[in-house]
């Protein structure tokens, strides 16, 4: 008989082999985490399906490795958080934007070399700072002790800027 038929062209016989079914909690795949001879078709030819030997044990990594990171990292992940007035209130922020300085008045005056000379005011998560050069209003948020601010600009541009205080 050769490849699964006969050599009388009368009684032709073909034999048929089902492909594997991928089953992912068998006690054969169970067999092959815990590194166990496995019984069964594979096991007697000696060779284990692509789905066994392969695929299952590096997605089991994978789910591993993303429930770790989520578990052990998310206590260390800094949240955003509101701006108080006190963190601008008397200081000079240096913005990522180009050497922009701002400095934000105890008086509520504002001195900066990109919005000019005027005010600012700070209500919720909001700043607005008027200037010689327009008025600018934008979300503003504090992330692990640097400032975030960002939204429209005046001239319809999208403005994303970081900041930390001046030295």
């Amino acid at each position: 008989m050769a490849h699964g038929r006969s050599s009388n062209p009368e009684r032709a016989v073909i034999t048929l082999r089902a492909a594997p079914v991928y089953k992912p909690f068998t006690e054969r795949a169970s067999a092959v985490y815990d590194n166990r001879p496995t019984f069964g078709r594979s096991a007697a030819i000696g060779r284990r399906s692509i789905i066994e030997e392969e695929v299952v044990p590096k997605a089991s990594q994978l789910i591993l490795m993303v429930v770790s990171l989520v578990a052990f990292t998310r206590p260390t992940v800094a949240l955003a958080g509101p701006v108080a007035d006190a963190d601008l209130r008397g200081k000079t922020i240096c913005w990522s934007y180009g050497g922009t300085r701002n400095t934000y008045g105890k008086d509520g005056s504002l001195d900066s070399n990109l919005v000019g000379h005027g005010t600012w005011s700070l209500v919720g998560d909001r700043i607005t700072e008027h200037g010689d050069h327009g008025v600018f209003s934008f979300t503003i948020e504090k992330q692990a002790g640097t400032l975030h601010m960002y939204g429209k600009s005046p001239g319809g541009g999208w403005v994303d800027v970081t900041g930390s205080y001046c030295k």
